[in-house]
């Protein structure tokens, strides 16, 4: 494709020696034209634009319509045939018709040829003037084309020799890190050494990754009940109607992963263990007698004191708070329990650091997977193999639980007047009913944040070194609000900067 001007591009196809023409649609004006080429290969690669080439278009004269006067209908007569027609004593042609309309062709010096067509018609009389181009600016364009068409030409070769260098040069670059691999794969040294740490090493890098990653050791045995010991629940559930839902007292979300136990009083024996699965649901079946509920949890006290008076709650109704079960015919325990969790306000310094810590065990987490892969390549065994499946299987597991990707909305956090979003800002929730601290999150570093919230009255403060606490009014995510679903808290918040105090 070329341009003129830098204005307007034309496309046109080379053959398969790279020569290529084109034919322009309307006559080109009177002016200086600048043309410049590109080139595009098969595989979508384009040149460099070629060298500009100008061409110079003169003006020409056109002759003014010659209107034809109506005039009667003179005698015939016979001009001598001796005689030059009106023109051809200074070197011009001239070809007239009669006078009722026809054409006139006329030569000039400079060889453009003129041709005015004119015709008569109730007295009236109208002409057309048609110019062509002079025989040199063709020329000279033409010229012009053929030299762009072999830059073109030139470029295609010199891209399409580049590629084929460069694709030469990867191959060979490959083939040496292959190589080295496989060199390095099939030493018997390294075997022999990868056989002597691998289960070490990988067996403690799996038990620091599930102990750095605060999931804890009592989470990954109820994942494995959940998976294997309550298996036919899976399908149980999705027909089940009724079911019992652990949750949060405060921010009404539900508890996953929490063993729950039905205990026979006269005999003080666990007649049912379960655990509640992501959605916090149970279910407990009875035979006839005198029960009562027992749940564990880590990061939660127990039944919940703020609302052991109430038998609602929310969306949750038939509320459980300890008390004692009198079951007379065989039945299932479906009760929604509220849950209090502990309340663990730290200083802003220490959620920053247990920031950090998180990030730096995520880093182990990704270290240590990678290094077991590694180790089953040099050594493909299978109880390497295993080792590796199991890591696999804790690592997407404690990041499923543990880590919570920030949602597609989210608040942004930004300095008073600055513009300039504020990373690591504390970020607490409280509930409003209770005051008490339900949820705790940090800004990232385009200070964004987002939290979930369950159907309840809150309040957020908002905290970072250099700049004033800041509390935000009443947010409502109650029922009657978000239907009974909550929300998540995405408030976009400005803080201002603390004024020190200076010295004189």
């Amino acid at each position: 494709f070329f341009s003129l001007a830098d204005a307007t591009t034309y496309y046109t196809t080379a053959n398969s020696q790279g020569n290529w023409s084109f034919t322009f649609a309307t006559l080109f004006e009177s002016g200086n034209y600048a043309i410049s080429v590109k080139a595009q290969d098969s595989a979508g690669n384009i040149s460099l634009v070629s060298a500009t080439k100008y061409v110079l278009i003169p003006e020409t004269t056109e002759i003014p319509p010659e209107e034809i006067p109506p005039e009667e209908n003179p005698p015939e007569e016979t001009p001598p045939p001796e005689e030059n027609l009106p023109g051809e004593e200074n070197g011009q042609n001239t070809t007239e018709t009669d006078n009722n309309g026809g054409t006139t062709t006329d030569t000039t010096e400079s060889g453009e040829t003129i041709v005015v067509t004119s015709s008569t018609e109730n007295n009236f009389s109208t002409s057309t003037v048609t110019s062509t181009i002079p025989q040199f600016i063709v020329e000279n364009v033409t010229k012009v084309v053929e030299e762009v068409k072999n830059q073109v030409i030139d470029v295609s070769k010199n891209v399409s020799e580049t590629v084929q260098q460069t694709s030469k040069k990867l191959a060979e670059t490959v083939k040496v890190v292959t190589d080295k691999i496989a060199e390095v794969l099939n030493n018997p040294e390294v075997d022999n050494v990868n056989k002597t740490i691998a289960t070490p090493v990988i067996t403690t890098v799996t038990v620091v990754s599930l102990a750095s990653s605060g999931f804890g050791f009592v989470n990954i045995v109820n994942l494995f009940r959940v998976f294997f010991g309550q298996f036919f629940l899976v399908f149980r559930r999705k027909k089940q109607k009724k079911w019992g839902v652990l949750y949060n007292s405060f921010t009404k979300k539900p508890i996953d992963l929490a063993s729950v136990r039905l205990i026979d009083l006269q005999t003080n024996r666990i007649v049912r263990s379960v655990v509640t699965d992501t959605d916090g649901r149970y279910v407990l079946s009875a035979e006839p007698g005198n029960y009562k509920i027992q749940i564990t949890k880590n990061g939660y006290s127990g039944f919940s004191k703020y609302l052991k008076d109430l038998t609602e709650d929310s969306a949750f109704i038939n509320l459980y708070h300890g008390e004692n079960i009198q079951v007379t015919d065989a039945s299932e325990i479906n009760y929604n329990i509220p849950f209090d969790p502990i309340e663990n306000d730290r200083s802003y310094l220490q959620i920053i650091k247990d920031k950090s810590h998180k990030a730096v065990r995520v880093f182990l987490s990704t270290f240590g997977l990678a290094f077991s892969i590694i180790s089953f390549i040099i050594t493909p065994v299978w109880w390497v193999g295993a080792l590796v499946i199991f890591q696999f299987f804790l690592y997407f597991t404690v990041r499923h639980f543990s880590y919570h990707k920030l949602p597609a909305s989210f608040g942004v956090i930004t300095a008073h007047d600055e513009e300039k979003a504020l990373p690591n800002v504390a970020v607490r929730v409280f509930d409003a009913s209770f005051n008490k601290l339900v949820e705790t999150t940090v800004s990232d570093r385009k200070g964004r944040y987002a939290v979930l919230l369950g159907p309840n009255k809150y309040y957020v403060t908002y905290e970072k070194e250099k700049y004033e606490i800041k509390k935000s009014p009443l947010l409502d995510f109650s029922s009657k609000n978000n239907d009974s679903q909550g929300g998540i808290l995405v408030r976009d918040e400005t803080l201002e900067g603390k004024i020190l105090n200076k010295k004189v």
